[in-house]
């Protein structure tokens, strides 16, 4: 980028940060990852009456507008400069002063539906440690790469510019204050002339961060914004209400011995408050059917990339696969990647200790490159070329063989499902450079005709 030109940008961003919009403002700078200025951004938040907050920064290749890609942060306390909020400095200073293992201790006690198993009935809260501002490599980070092979270090230096949106749901928040958060910040992002192009922006998550990343684009009684995006990468996520609580409170109680049924429900209960606290305490009601795939289905107008695997105990491989069928047979753009590690150990283990089981440990096809075709894809940068390393960046032969897995029926899928992935791998925006003699270095449709050759040849 050159000075010209970064100069304008920061002027922009100066001016945004004096003048907020009806979603939200810059406040300023906080620091630099890898040479790149981080700017925080808030928002007020009608539901939960305090801040949103994300950061981002922008790429130096490319050319603006730049299209951004906004990744969800659902577990990290933020204490940004000069805020007051009570939960974030609550929660950083027993981090500071050594504590680990937290209670949901800020929900309101209108909002307590269920209690643990606790002597106080206080749950267990899964959260991170706060980290410097900057460093969007470690806030932004889906798949736990280190910085140089994580998605927010690769987009910066392939046009695309970052954000960092943290939901701070420690802080008492409900279902509804954390989608306001979300749709807060994805409007924002529509409203940085010049610098966002509104129709690329794109956003992914994992697990909660997963499910954000569906539910967020879809119109809301209680907000009736459309947030249509270019692209979606929803990891491990739920997406049906009314399925998970079945799954958590029918379906497990009849698996589970009842000491490892106690710890699964202890570690639903804070999820089981925040939805109840934001759709209404009746999951009968209407509130709970517009968080129903069918409901998705109808709604959801942003293309789609779902993962998850067959051994996670905490998001059944069945929401993905459920949504992508709701998804499909409207007509929807949705791709699917299911990683096969068998069943989930649920007579043996607590959800707790299950997660979302192995997910892409120990497959050549892994999350991050997915998600990288997905984006380069629906929203490509203003780039000439993307260079993508084999095999030290992507395994394309290993890829290519778990893919040939389910194509030919030795895996569960969809051979159309695989073929939508091969194509997204052949974009022709894509350059693959090859230290592997088997495989050559050129553009992407001569390099994966040339991978699909020697994976039949060797089949």
């Amino acid at each position: 980028m050159d000075l010209v030109r970064k100069f304008l940008m920061v002027l922009v961003l100066a001016l945004y940060a004096t003048t907020a919009s009806a979603q939200g403002r810059v406040v300023g700078t906080v620091g630099e990852y890898i040479g790149h200025p981080v700017y925080l951004i808030e928002a007020p938040n009608a539901r939960s009456r305090d801040m949103d907050y994300m950061l981002g920064t922008l790429p130096r290749v490319g050319e603006a507008p730049f299209p951004v890609i906004a990744f969800l942060n659902n577990y990290s306390v933020i204490v940004p400069p000069g805020d007051t909020n009570y939960a974030d400095h609550y929660y950083a200073n027993l981090f500071a002063a050594g504590v680990r293992g937290f209670s949901d201790d800020l929900v309101p006690p209108e909002h307590q539906f269920e209690l643990c198993s606790t002597p106080t009935g206080k749950c267990p809260l899964a959260i991170m440690a706060p980290g410097p501002l900057w460093d969007l490599g470690t806030a932004g980070n889906v798949s736990f790469k280190p910085h140089h092979e994580s998605n927010v270090t690769w987009a910066l230096q392939n046009g695309y510019a970052v954000v960092v949106i943290f939901t701070r749901t420690y802080a008492g928040r409900d279902i509804q204050s954390t989608l306001l958060n979300v749709r807060n910040m994805l409007s924002t992002l529509k409203n940085f002339p010049g610098i966002i192009d509104p129709e690329r922006i794109g956003i992914t998550g994992g697990s909660q961060g997963g499910q954000l990343s569906i539910h967020s684009l879809i119109e809301w009684n209680f907000d009736g914004r459309p947030i249509h995006l270019a692209a979606s990468v929803a990891e491990v996520p739920w997406a049906d209400v009314k399925e998970m609580f079945k799954y958590y409170f029918d379906d497990l109680p009849k698996i589970q011995p009842p000491n490892l049924y106690q710890a699964t429900h202890d570690f639903t209960v804070g999820a089981t408050n925040r939805l109840k606290g934001g759709l209404g305490p009746d999951t009968s009601a209407p509130t709970w059917d517009q968080m129903t795939r069918r409901n998705v289905g109808e709604r959801l107008r942003t293309p789609v990339m779902l993962f998850g695997s067959t051994d996670d105990g905490m998001c059944p491989v069945s929401e993905i696969y459920g949504l992508h069928h709701e998804l499909a047979r409207r007509g929807k753009i949705s791709y699917l990647w299911a990683f096969q590690n068998g069943a989930p150990p649920l007579t043996t283990k607590s959800v707790p200790d299950i997660v979302h089981g192995r997910v892409d440990s120990g497959h050549a096809t892994q999350r991050q490159i997915l998600g990288r075709y997905m984006f380069l894809k629906h929203m490509p940068p203003n780039v000439g070329r993307v260079v993508m390393h084999h095999p030290s960046e992507v395994d394309l032969v290993g890829m290519f063989r778990e893919f040939a897995q389910v194509y030919f029926g030795e895996f569960p899928g969809n051979p159309g499902d695989v073929l939508n992935l091969v194509d997204m791998a052949a974009n022709p925006l894509i350059w693959y450079e090859s230290s592997d003699p088997r495989i050559p270095s050129g553009p992407s449709p001569q390099v994966i005709q040339a991978v699909i050759q020697y994976v039949l040849s060797t089949r």
